[in-house]
This record gives C-alpha cells, sequence and structure tokens, in this order.
C-alpha cells in the first residue's frame, strides 16, 4: 500500500503490525512515514515507522455484510446518521422535544393545550377555543412538530381564510422549520391532469376557495391527511346542515372524514345558539352527544375532553420569587353599558336603516323558503 492510501479509518493488517489495525493519520518525519494506529485487539494507541518494504505489505481490510457484500463508507457520514437515529428517538425522553427544536418561548396555558389535553389523545380531534391574543397559531405548530418529530404525521392540511394563509406560512417556518406550500386557484389550473393535493404533503389552503365544488372534488380524490387544521373555526358551523348546510360546512364535514387528526382553532366558538353549537362540534365527532343539553352539561361539568375555552383573564405567565401564582398576561376587562340618547335626523337614519336591515333578512329568509336562492347561501 502506497503512503497516499493511508487515509484515516481504513482498516489494515501486515505481518509486522499487532493484528487488525484502524489508522489514525500519518505524519513525515524526514524520509519516514510514521503510522497512527488503533490496534483493534486492545483498544490502544500506537506508532510505527515503517519502511518502503514493510508498507508494501500492509493489506486493507474491507468489512463484509452478512451476505458477503463489501461496507465501505465514511466514518465521520456514520457518526452523523447515528447521531440523527438518536434524535429521532429524543421525544421518548424528553416530553417536550419540539420546544428544543423551535424558536418560541411558550406561556404556560399553550403548554398546557398541547401536552396535557391534545398531544395525549391517541386520535386528536380537538377544538381549541381560547380568547383572541392567546398565541393559537403557536399551540398549532408546537403539535405540528410534536406529532412530526415523532414521525406520527406527514401529511398536513391547514385551512385558514385567504387574508391569513402567509402569515402562517411565514410563522410556522420562522419559528418551527416548517415548510408549507400554498395552493391557490392557479396551482389547480397549471395542474394538468393531475392532483396538486396528491403532489403537496404540507399545504395551507383558503377555505372560501377550497369550497368550490370543482376544488373540494379534488381534494375528496387526494389521499388521506394526517392532520387538518382549521383556523377561524367558527365559519364553518351552520344551524340546520340537514336542511341547510353551508359549502364551508360541506368541506368541513369532507375534510374531518379524510383526516386522522382534526384541530379547530376560533376565539368565537359559541354564538348563542346551543344546537348550532352541537352541530359545530359533530365535525369532530358525530356520535359523541345526541342533543345540545347533554353537551352543555358535560362542558359545565368539564368533561369535554375534545374542547378547551380559557379567556384573557385567566392566562397567566410562569411563576417567579414576585409573582408565586403567574403575573397576569392581559388587563382586565370590565364590562358597562353607557346609555345614550339620539334624535332629529340622527334618530330617523337609525330608524331607516334598522327598518332596511330587517326588511332585507324576512326578503332572505323567504327566498329561501320557496327555493328562490342556493341553499349555501
Amino acid at each position: 500500500m502506497k503512503d497516499g492510501e493511508l487515509l484515516k479509518g481504513k482498516r489494515i493488517t501486515a505481518p509486522w503490525l499487532p493484528g487488525t489495525c484502524i489508522i489514525q493519520g500519518t505524519f513525515s518525519n524526514e524520509d519516514c512515514v510514521n503510522l497512527v494506529v488503533v490496534v483493534e485487539s486492545k483498544g490502544t494507541t500506537e506508532v510505527f515507522t515503517p519502511t518502503n518494504e514493510q508498507l508494501e505489505t500492509i493489506i486493507e481490510i474491507l468489512s463484509k455484510d452478512s451476505s458477503g457484500n463489501t461496507i465501505c463508507g465514511d466514518p465521520a457520514l456514520f457518526k452523523l446518521s447515528i447521531e440523527a437515529l438518536r434524535l429521532g428517538y429524543a421525544h421518548s425522553y424528553d416530553p417536550y422535544f419540539a420546544l428544543s427544536v423551535s424558536r418560541v418561548d411558550p406561556l404556560p396555558h399553550q403548554l398546557e393545550a398541547v401536552y396535557l389535553h391534545m398531544i395525549k389523545q391517541p386520535r386528536i380531534r380537538f377544538l381549541l377555543g381560547d380568547d383572541a391574543g392567546a398565541g393559537k397559531t403557536i399551540m398549532a405548530g408546537l403539535l405540528i412538530r410534536e406529532l412530526r418529530l415523532r414521525g406520527l404525521i406527514d401529511r398536513i392540511l391547514i385551512i385558514t381564510p385567504a387574508n391569513l394563509s402567509y402569515q402562517w406560512r411565514r410563522e410556522l417556518k420562522d419559528l418551527f422549520g416548517e415548510r408549507f406550500d400554498i395552493i391557490r386557484g392557479q396551482d389547480v389550473t397549471d395542474a394538468y391532469a393531475s392532483n396538486p393535493w396528491i403532489k403537496n404533503n404540507r399545504v395551507i389552503t383558503s377555505r372560501d376557495w377550497a369550497k368550490r365544488d370543482q376544488v373540494l372534488e379534488s381534494l375528496a380524490e387526494a389521499e388521506p391527511w394526517d392532520l387538518v387544521v382549521i383556523d377561524e373555526a367558527h365559519g364553518m358551523a351552520a344551524s340546520q346542515p340537514d336542511k341547510n348546510p353551508s359549502q364551508r360546512f360541506e368541506l368541513a364535514k369532507m375534510i374531518s372524514s379524510h383526516t386522522d387528526h382534526l384541530l379547530m382553532m376560533t376565539a368565537t366558538p359559541h354564538n348563542g345558539d346551543k344546537e348550532r353549537f352541537r352541530n359545530f362540534l359533530s365535525l369532530l365527532d358525530d356520535d359523541v352527544y345526541s342533543d345540545s343539553e347533554s353537551l352543555e352539561l358535560a362542558i359545565r361539568n368539564k368533561n369535554a375532553p375534545f374542547y378547551l375555552r380559557r379567556l384573557k383573564e385567566s392566562m397567566r405567565s410562569f411563576p417567579s420569587e414576585e409573582f408565586p401564582y403567574g403575573q397576569p398576561l392581559f388587563t382586565r376587562r370590565t364590562v358597562s353599558t353607557v346609555p345614550f340618547d339620539i334624535d332629529g335626523d340622527e334618530y330617523k337614519l337609525y330608524q331607516d336603516l334598522t327598518n332596511y336591515l330587517r326588511f332585507i333578512v324576512n326578503w332572505l329568509k323567504s327566498s329561501k323558503d320557496q327555493g328562490h336562492l342556493p341553499s349555501g347561501l
């Protein structure tokens, strides 16, 4: 073997070597070559100065697998692969592993939602109804990151209002390192004779575009999703889905049956209509509650594991020496009714506008009853 072939990591043997050795390096000293090796049988490092004749007797030993195939590889790359495998199991030892590889500084209520309520469910079907400003996007990002690191999800769909699509993509990339593609109308047009929902595994799309018949059909034909996140999900609700379903409700219903895990998020989950709220939660599970009364009772008794609603007043920071129970994150809201009087032209405008709105509402109801309007309106 020539001097230039004595590369680090090679397994060699020779009559003058004490068994099989692994080359650690070489260095020259005048006209001599010094060979640094690790003796496999002893695990010790030794230095040899072979002559030219001894160099010729060095034989490289190539490892072989059980089938007799030669195994040659870079030991540095092998170490990297072992490290990657180790990190793949890191979540087994660190239940908050997603925090270690994300650029977020989460708050207690965000950790509670993800790790105490969502992640423990074998099949996540969850409504997150926290107040506005609670950081629901961060909670969704933590859930996505955690499930991805555990190898539980790959195909992810996020349905949002159109004006929030780019914000979602930016925050998921900047905070969690998750890359998503936004699918729009032009993408479907350009994907001639192919389905863009199949080609992309991590997608963000607009709910009002996805609800169209042609798009809904292509979504239904795509492979099932591992996780679907619906932002501003209250827009998917319907008071009478059996008689008068909206297009958004039809979209959510189809998506619900086309995914394992479903996370719906909204700051206004309940508008006062109990039956509408029950129909809304049926998107998570069709058979959980048969009537609105049993649902209200379960929520009152805090026995609804798929639903979480917290107001700003209950959200606090982590405990500290100064604030052992945490510091309130938001200023307490005070609600009061302020009386006022209007008269003259202002009162006349108020009355005219009220009468006009009543006329429009009554006309819409009458037109629907007579079948003059599409059922989705």
